[in-house]
This record gives C-alpha cells, structure tokens and sequence, in this order.
C-alpha cells in the first residue's frame, strides 16, 4: 500500500498535469477577413490530443494575453512561434491534425525551447486568385496583434526570441505582417528566425524588387524549405506563370541576402501522412523536417549533427537526408 506521502506526490503530480504545468501555450486566433478577429482561445490536452478551447470573445484577447503573462512569469521563458497555415487549412479539424503531429513531433520534446506558439488562423475558399488577395489583407490586419504580443513578451523576458513558421499561401499572409513591419520608422523588435516551408511565395520575392527584397532587415535567419516533387505548387506555378520558392527554391543565390538558406527535401519519403504524394505537407508529415525545424528554433546551427549536405556548387543551400 503506498505511503501518505507518495499518495500525495501521485496526486500532486495528476493535478498538474491535468492543469497543462509546464506545458507549452498554445494560442490561436481566426479572421474570416481583415474587419475582426471572429474567434480565439487556446489548445488544452484531452486524452492524448490537443483540442480547440473558444473562449467568450467580450473578454477572450484580455484573458490570452493573461495566460501568455502567467505562462511567461512561471517559466521565465518568453519565446514565440508565430505559425500561418496554408490555403483551406482553417477548419478545425485540419488545424488539430496539424498541431498535434507538430507538438507531439516538436513542441512537446525535451529539447523544445519555444514555450508559446501563437496560431494566426485566415479563412480560404477554393478561389485561389481571392485567396491571394484576402491573405494579404487578413495578414497586414495581424500585424497589431504580433507587435502587441511580442511587446508584452520582452516586456517580461528581454532575451526572448521570435519565430514565424508559414506555410504555403502562409506566406501572403506574413507578407502583409512583413509589409506593415517595413512601414515602421524604428522597429523595436526583429525575428530571429523566419522559416518559409513548402512556401507559395514567387522565385524572385528576395531579388531586388521582390516582395520580401529585405527580409533580412526583418529576420536575422531565414530559411526557405523546397520540394522539386511538391504537386500543390505546380499547380500554383501554372496559375502564377512563376516558378515558386518551394518548389524550385532560389535560382540565383547570389542576387539575395547572405541571411537566407535553402533546404531542399525532395529526397524525403518518410512523410507519415495519408497525402504524401502531394509533396506538399511535410512541414509536420516528415519526421526528418520536424527534426530539423526543432534544430533550426532551437538556434542551434553551429556544432549540432545534421542529417543534411551542402551543395557544392550553390552557396547556403543544403539537401535534407533521412
């Protein structure tokens, strides 16, 4: 029969983390268009799974921004990961596939040292050319909210760092962020790392004129993650008539910033999806990505075995092996 004591610690230990102690905050927030925020809340473990939990929107901004102080006050740790999803990812069921299979395959390990991540939800329709249009917009509206949040996390934790993850048309949507940041005349804060996966971004966006000509003015660290077999942008690049970075990558390595990468996954089969034939999803599908989007949040780029290969001939640019 177990001791007074042990019992105790038992039920110590169930109620944290029943609680979600120690655990990374997950935030998320839902724009139909770039009028209002229609939905936020944060993501809680039920049995085994992280679900969505709304919270009543007359009070929900004021209260995530309370869990987001008490998360930073108990754990000292202000880092944030703002993650954009792709086109027709807003439905809730795709955004659970993803969060779990990314906290179980980054956020949740050991070696983890982003403790908040922040969701910025745009809804999509399968109008492509009006997707582009809303991202855009729904992205530029965003921006008041990542200056507010990343304000209020060095506010508490002035070493903290920030991270954007963006997928796919993600990518619209940050560069409304990125266009808004461009605007200021003396930016208090800079990301440190800015990761472009499987992003529908065009081949030219770091060239001189390009969307994102000064990304590095933006991040310190910026890495685009390309796929030669991703069928979701080839699609796109007949739309666009352009190629897009995550697809082909960067063409010309020396007509852009000595901040930016490339890393190239097109010979990955290890995704564990259902839709690994798309090439498009491996971002949280790839067991051997995952792992290198930990390296790369973790910052720890100099002296950490990698399963990947420079190429010989093109500079930053990097091949990804199982």
């Amino acid at each position: 029969m177990r001791s007074l004591k042990t019992q105790l610690v038992l039920i110590l230990f169930l109620s944290l983390v029943q609680i979600g102690f120690a655990q990374t905050l997950q935030l998320y927030f839902e724009r139909a268009d770039s009028t209002e925020i229609t939905e936020m809340g944060y993501l809680i473990e039920e049995e085994g799974e992280l679900i969505h939990k709304a919270i009543d929107p007359d009070r929900a901004k004021e209260e995530l921004l309370s869990k987001l102080t008490k998360q930073i006050e108990e754990t000292g740790n202000g880092n944030i990961v703002f993650y954009i999803h792709g086109m027709m990812a807003h439905t809730k069921w795709y955004q659970k596939m993803v969060q779990n299979k990314l906290n179980q395959g980054l956020f949740s390990k050991d070696e983890n040292n982003m403790d908040i991540i922040v969701s910025l939800v745009w809804y999509g329709t399968m109008d492509y050319p009006q997707n582009y249009v809303d991202a855009l917009s729904i992205g530029k509206s965003y921006f008041p909210l990542v200056d507010e949040i990343q304000a209020l996390s060095k506010k508490l934790d002035s070493d903290r760092k920030i991270s954007f993850i963006m997928h796919s048309m993600g990518s619209r949507t940050f560069q409304g962020i990125y266009n808004s940041y461009m605007l200021l005349e003396d930016p208090s804060w800079q990301a440190e790392d800015v990761l472009f996966v499987a992003s529908d971004a065009p081949e030219d966006c770091f060239y001189t004129d390009g969307v994102f000509e000064h990304i590095d003015s933006f991040a310190q660290e910026i890495y685009v993650y390309k796929n030669v077999h991703d069928f979701t942008l080839g699609i796109s690049r007949g739309l666009n008539k352009q190629d897009r970075i995550g697809l082909s990558g960067i063409s010309d390595m020396t007509k852009v910033s000595e901040a930016i990468s490339v890393i190239d996954v097109s010979v990955l089969n290890d995704n564990e999806g259902m839709m690994q034939l798309t090439g498009h999803r491996y971002f949280f599908e790839s067991p051997t990505v995952r792992k290198d989007i930990l390296r790369v949040l973790n910052s720890t780029k100099q002296g950490t075995p990698r399963d990947i290969v420079q190429d010989s001939i093109l500079p930053r640019t990097y091949t990804l092996i199982k």
